[in-house]
């Protein structure tokens, strides 16, 4: 037996269980629409950086993993999806 449910009932009892302390409410992400090269002039690229260390001490501790991932992103902060692969 499956319980439907349509998106104004969900979405009210997402606001009753984030209005809770021991509740966290996470949205399904949308998709962002996809850019293609090249660029528009208000589309900017971005890139994130994690460092991951065996430590909090820069003098005794060591890098041992860099991760990066480069994003495109309008003026107004919008991230757009990476481009398609053809």
């Amino acid at each position: 037996m499956t319980l439907a449910m349509d998106p104004f009932e969900a979405e009210c009892h997402a606001i009753a269980l984030a209005a809770s302390p021991y509740h966290k409410v996470l949205r399904k992400l949308s998709p962002r629409p996809f850019y293609e090269w090249p660029l528009p002039g208000e589309v900017k690229i971005g890139l994130l950086l994690d460092v991951e260390t065996t430590g909090t001490d820069p003098n005794q501790d060591a890098v041992i993993e860099l991760g990066m991932i480069r994003f495109a992103y309008t003026a107004s902060g919008i991230l757009l999806a990476p481009p398609r692969r053809r």
